[in-house]
């Protein structure tokens, strides 16, 4: 039975739990097709170096253009929130602050579970936190202007 509700959303809901996946799938591929290539050319290991760099930059297109989801999920939620709060009678600067101290709770939360359960290293979390939030500012604002 199909689930009920939104279609894009299940469809970006779906495409973001690929993204572990093809990142590495990517990265292995292009190893192998090198490794294989070296193998039969008799180029070691030229190739196999030359299809692992392709298959890491593979897979962080992959990673950027589903990131680029994300920033546009990020943002209409919190649109969703303030003109929420805005119909509720807060005003909107009000509003906008409410939106942003949600999103920094969800982060702080959402870090907190994988340093618990030991799925992210603190350095790849602050990594995360201060190389990808500029060019998802800049996609989800460009994004919320088409919207308009």
């Amino acid at each position: 039975m199909a689930p009920t509700g939104d279609q894009s959303a299940w469809k970006a809901l779906g495409e973001l739990s690929t993204i572990g996946l093809t990142l590495v799938l990517a990265t292995v591929i292009g190893l192998a097709g090198g490794y294989f290539l070296d193998h039969w050319l008799g180029t070691k290991p030229w190739l196999m170096l030359i299809g692992l760099g392709f298959g890491i930059a593979a897979g962080f297109v992959n990673l950027f253009r589903s990131v680029k989801l994300l920033a546009v999920g990020n943002f209409r939620w919190l649109v969703v929130r303030a003109s929420a709060a805005t119909a509720a009678g807060i005003a909107p600067p009000a509003a906008w602050l409410l939106g942003a101290a949600l999103r920094f709770l969800a982060c702080a939360a959402a870090c907190a579970a994988l340093l618990a359960a030991g799925w992210g290293h603190p350095l790849g979390l602050v990594a995360g936190f201060t190389v990808l939030p500029c060019a998802l500012v800049a996609r989800g604002l460009a994004a919320a202007r088409e919207g308009d």
